[in-house]
């Protein structure tokens, strides 16, 4: 699987910037998912916060204190977050669902297969959509050493509460360097221009 990495403030434009990027590999015929470091965490909003994601505003002071302040700080649990998201994607890039999948691509190819271990990478593309952390970024580096990482910066008021703005998952990349791509949010058309230079460099 193809792995790009998405890292930037709170309303910088990230799953807007993977939407288009997943819009762009999907003309290649490449099947492609979204992937979150937070997923567990949007979880725990909704199953014991009463965070209603049809309703509510992104809980982003809460996400903040699940995330680091507890799961990292207090538990000590830094990988915890890494770890979900490396095992999603290892289910992900062996799923198999037997007969179902093999009949499926069967009638969709001119290939056909004839068992599942002729299959592989269901999915061909993995956006991360939400780096925030130098550690993070690093772990995904090391283990993947072909993931994309990609800052998207944007100079418009995030309209965050100064706590949000100042919390370690805002301001931690503001001194790292090391991505592959640096994208200035400026408009839609900008960022379409910018999906597709990166999209054509990772063919």
């Amino acid at each position: 699987m193809k792995l790009y990495l998405i890292c930037g403030k709170a309303r910088a434009g990230k799953d807007t910037f993977a939407k288009l990027i997943k819009q762009e590999e999907e003309k290649d015929n490449n099947k492609v998912c979204i992937l979150k470091l937070t997923a567990p965490l949007y979880s725990w909003a909704e199953d014991y916060f009463n965070y209603d994601k049809e309703k509510d505003e992104k809980p982003r002071e809460l996400l903040q204190t699940l995330g680091y302040d507890i799961l990292q700080l207090k538990l000590k649990k830094k990988d915890f977050l890494l770890d979900y998201l490396i095992t999603t994607i290892e289910v992900l890039d062996n799923y198999y669902e037997k007969d179902l999948l093999v009949t499926m691509l069967n009638e969709k190819t001119d290939k056909k297969y004839d068992s599942l271990k002729e299959i592989e990478n269901y999915y061909d593309v993995g956006l991360i959509t939400d780096g925030r952390l130098v550690h993070e970024i690093e772990v995904l580096k090391e283990k993947y050493p072909n993931i994309k990482t990609i800052l998207l910066t944007n100079k418009q008021d995030n309209k965050l509460t100064n706590k949000e703005k100042n919390h370690q998952t805002e301001i931690d990349l503001d001194d790292y360097k090391d991505f592959d791509y640096i994208v200035e949010n400026k408009d839609m058309e900008s960022l379409k221009l910018e999906t597709l230079k990166i999209v054509e460099d990772k063919r």
